[in-house]
């Protein structure tokens, strides 16, 4: 029996955010023996899943996944701090009379308007929209799960 180690870093949460929602964040915690983790956000993630302030396991991994969206939309990419208004994103992810591609063109179209703001930040608008979907669509199947 040997003592199995799993280094977790920022960016491997990002990336699994990114491609796979909350669901594929919750394949990284597995059977290890002790976690590594980097500063910041792969840290803080640690801290939450064996917290022992959160009893209940689905609001235990809705915290993470409001603090890795909100790592990646406010501390990373800055994109809030510019002129892009959440309520205006959260209104057009949350109308229920758009399918998922007009909710996605919404999205390019207003994010558009701040297309000189988003370069100076090196963010694609079409990108940027793209994530959010994915981010959207990605919770809302885990909060049907849960």
């Amino acid at each position: 029996m040997g003592f199995h180690k799993r280094r977790i870093s920022n960016e491997l949460l990002k990336s699994n955010y990114l491609e796979g929602g909350i669901q594929s964040i919750k394949t990284i915690i597995g059977r290890a023996d002790a976690y590594i983790a980097e500063q910041g956000l792969s840290c803080d993630f640690i801290d939450l899943v064996f917290t022992e302030k959160i009893k209940n396991e689905n609001d235990r991994w809705a915290a993470i996944d409001k603090m890795i969206s909100n790592y990646i939309y406010t501390k990373e990419m800055n994109v809030f701090n510019l002129s892009i208004s959440r309520a205006e994103v959260y209104r057009i992810l949350h109308n229920s009379g758009y399918l998922r591609d007009q909710k996605h063109m919404e999205l390019k179209s207003y994010l558009s308007q701040f297309k000189d703001e988003l370069d100076a930040h090196d963010i694609d608008y079409t990108y940027l929209a793209s994530q959010f979907i994915k981010e959207y669509y990605a919770t809302q199947r885990t909060d049907n799960q849960g």
